[in-house]
């Protein structure tokens, strides 16, 4: 039997998986999903070097680095100026309702102490990320001077790991009735031998996932206007970003999976050839010895088909005795 292939097309690679809204050709072909994305590394890379420790030499650049402090310090200024246009028109009101009318109460001021608190929320961040950002890029040169290898495309390692084992505990722990039924409702010959699942079983992709995100929303809701938003933009962006690479590692670890089935599958279809072929020889060998002549099949040369079946049958009899 000859196996017949052919080369993949872009095509096959893209109806490989089961798209139901085709956002992924619209995704590869959209120049605003492009210029999305660069948006979101922008906003991922303070958090990215504030939660994190032990960057690959591409994933953290110079550029990069710059790149955040300029985002941070951007936002720092804009809430600066924030504050300080809100009470310009908070004086002003407050005089207009003086000319207007002198009885009444002056405005109560209560956002400008949010304000500053989150003015110093965003310089804390960003005096925090040149430090740490700095620190990792002299770590970088300092392990290539050393040959220390590390992967120059590592995205670093969470420094709340602890707090992602955490949640996974207490998350597996209230989910363990459900995951209990439902490995009760799988076939006993197929789940013998094999551990019992767990709702998450690796806490780094939940913590990247869903740990680091919640955190920059966390501070989203505890501070106001600019710092607000920006807290808010960092967290979407951190999931979007998270959700985008581990999606990328599982397609990758999926197709290799697809190619160690498809390969034993191909092997197995090799061996089963191999194994008629034999067989039809022995029985071509057998027959000659008896000169008996062979009543051959009119597709592929082979003898009659009840010759092969025979023959298959002694070698089952003679290996089972």
């Amino acid at each position: 039997m000859k196996i017949v292939t052919r080369q993949i097309t872009n095509k096959d690679v893209i109806n490989k998986s089961r798209h139901l809204t085709g956002l992924h050709r619209w995704s590869r072909s959209s120049k605003i999903v492009g210029f999305l994305m660069l948006v979101v590394e922008w906003f991922i890379i303070p958090f990215e070097v504030v939660f994190r420790h032990d960057f690959g030499q591409r994933w953290l650049t110079a550029v990069n680095f710059f790149a955040g402090a300029l985002l941070i310090w951007l936002f720092w200024s804009l809430q600066y100026e924030w504050h300080y246009v809100r009470s310009f028109f908070a004086t002003g009101l407050h005089w207009f309702q003086h000319l207007t009318g002198p009885d009444q109460n002056p405005p109560e001021d209560s956002d400008a102490v949010s304000d500053q608190l989150s003015w110093v929320a965003l310089g804390i961040l960003f005096y925090c990320y040149l430090l740490l950002g700095s620190y990792q890029l002299f770590k970088i040169k300092w392990r290539n001077q050393v040959q220390l290898a590390l992967h120059s495309f590592d995205d670093g390692t969470s420094r709340f790991r602890w707090l992602g084992a955490i949640i996974r505990w207490v998350i597996n722990g209230l989910a363990t009735p459900f995951m209990i039924l439902f490995w009760l409702m799988v076939p006993r010959k197929q789940r013998k031998g094999k551990p019992f699942p767990h709702l998450i079983h690796d806490y780094d992709i939940f913590t990247n996932l869903c740990v680091e995100p919640g955190m920059a929303i966390l501070l989203g809701l505890l501070f106001t206007s600019v710092a607000s938003f920006y807290f808010f933009c960092s967290g979407i962006a951190l999931f979007l970003h998270a959700h985008w690479k581990e999606m990328a590692r599982k397609s990758k670890l999926l197709d290799f999976e697809d190619s160690k089935i498809e390969a034993e599958m191909m092997k197995e279809l090799r061996n089963a050839q191999n194994r008629t072929d034999e067989i039809v020889l022995k029985a071509k060998a057998k027959l000659s010895e008896k000169n008996v002549k062979i009543d051959m099949q009119p597709f592929g040369g082979y003898p009659a088909l009840s010759i092969i079946i025979d023959e298959m049958n002694n070698e089952k009899n003679g290996l089972s005795g």
